[in-house]
C-alpha cells in the first residue's frame, strides 16, 4: 500500500504561511490513518479534507477546529477531523493526513511518488 510523505506550505487565513509535513494514506485502505479525536474517518474522501495533528505544533496552525480552512498550493484545505498520534510532529511541523491520490494532486511532485511501501 502506497505512503505519500512531503512537505509543503500552507496560508493560513491571517495570511501567514506555514510548512506542514503532509501524509497520504492509501485511498482504499487507509493503512496508518490516526486516531481521531474529533471528526469521522469515512470523511477523508469528502473534497479537499485533510485531517490534523493535535501535538505540540497544532497551535502553529491557530488550533483549527472542524470545517476550518487553508490554502496549499491553491487548493483549498478542509479540516475534517482532528488527531492525536503517539509522537509528535515531525522536524517541528505540523502534521496533515489526507488521501494519497489527494496528496499528489495538491503537491508537486518528483518522478516517483511513493515514499513508502507498507
Amino acid at each position: 500500500m502506497p505512503l505519500y510523505s512531503g512537505g509543503a506550505l500552507v496560508k493560513l487565513r491571517d495570511g501567514d504561511y506555514q510548512s506542514v509535513t503532509v501524509l497520504g494514506l492509501d485511498d482504499t485502505s487507509l493503512f496508518g490513518r490516526p486516531q481521531l479525536v474529533a471528526g469521522n474517518i469515512e470523511d477523508i474522501y469528502s473534497e479537499n479534507s485533510f485531517i490534523v495533528v493535535k501535538d505540540s505544533e497544532y497551535p502553529k496552525l491557530g488550533s483549527p477546529k472542524l470545517g476550518a480552512e487553508f490554502e496549499l498550493n491553491d487548493h483549498r484545505v478542509v479540516i475534517a477531523g482532528i488527531a492525536k498520534v503517539t509522537t509528535s510532529g515531525f522536524f517541528g511541523v505540523p502534521t496533515l493526513y489526507t488521501t494519497y491520490s489527494r496528496a499528489i494532486q495538491y503537491i508537486p511532485t518528483t518522478r516517483y511518488t511513493i515514499s513508502y511501501i507498507l
